[in-house]
């Protein structure tokens, strides 16, 4: 039975999930890897709960009862007491073989290792611990605390018994969990890269970002539009995606356009920066 989750990277994605965990009732471990980063990821987690009690949705005894199940640590160690570690560190592959080494030698058997990675392989990050039955990809979207699905992606290595839990996990964290096998992009982002790929070719070719909105949130039904939510997830990230599923694939559909991967040139990687291909900076 899971307790305590443990979460490998404060950024957005594992600030989310850390405020996820404890306000779904568990003790949560957020690592980052200096004190700075740990403040960052701090921030991130308090500005979770601001907004919840602007909302009215959170009241501040149970803000206090939230704060009181988050741990922050920079030292590793401090995860191995954890049932599960979700990592959400860069979306590449080395650096998150290294963390998983490095927890392979400090954790127990009983502990499940999860990566929140969008679209690298489960089963080569498997394929570094000793334990690869206890492995396992955990996909969450941003925000994690808000959005419903989970991806949980089954590594050729992965067990019946770790599927198992870490789907009654996702439950019991007020997720609806989608198993499926280790697939390049899984399904979502499959699906979603040549999507972002054609909207941007389109605001290349002279259709305006408002346009491409209005067709996607009357058209489609989207919450959002299509470069707004490549600016939401990020363009570093967009742009990793795409670049991944074309070296598996080759095919033409997930090449990052051109203007994509000139604005990561230039840092201009969205909401995270306030600028990408929409200005932050100047809206209310």
């Amino acid at each position: 039975m899971v307790k305590k989750i443990g979460i490998l990277g404060p950024g957005t994605m594992g600030a989310s999930i850390g405020y996820l965990a404890a306000s779904s009732g568990f003790y949560s471990v957020i690592y980052g890897r200096s004190e700075d980063s740990i403040k960052r990821g701090k921030a991130r987690v308090e500005k979770i709960i601001e907004a919840g009690q602007k909302r009215g949705r959170i009241t501040e005894e149970t803000a206090g009862k939230i704060r009181e199940k988050i741990e922050y640590v920079t030292d590793l160690n401090y995860l191995a007491s954890c049932d599960i570690i979700i990592e959400s560190v860069a979306e590449d592959i080395e650096i998150k073989k290294d963390f998983f080494r490095r927890l392979d030698s400090i954790c127990g058997a009983s502990v499940i290792l999860a990566t929140n990675t969008s679209t690298k392989s489960v089963t080569e990050l498997a394929s570094v611990c000793s334990k690869p039955h206890r492995f396992i990809g955990m996909h969450f979207f941003n925000p994690a605390h808000i959005m419903r699905l989970v991806e949980v992606i089954r590594a050729v290595q992965t067990s019946d018994e770790t599927v198992s839990v870490v789907s009654e996990l996702a439950q019991k964290l007020g997720k609806v969990p989608v198993i499926i096998k280790d697939y390049p992009g899984f399904i979502v982002n499959h699906l979603l890269v040549p999507l972002l790929n054609h909207a941007i070719e389109m605001l290349e070719s002279g259709v305006s970002s408002e346009d491409l909105k209005k067709v996607a949130t009357l058209g489609l039904g989207h919450p959002m539009g299509p470069i707004e939510l490549a600016d939401f997830i990020g363009l570093d990230v967009v742009e990793a995606m795409g670049d991944t599923l074309y070296e598996y694939f080759r095919k033409q559909k997930f090449v990052p356009p051109v203007t994509l991967r000139n604005l990561v040139k230039a840092g201009l990687l969205g909401v995270k920066t306030k600028k990408g291909f929409l200005d932050y900076d100047s809206k209310k």
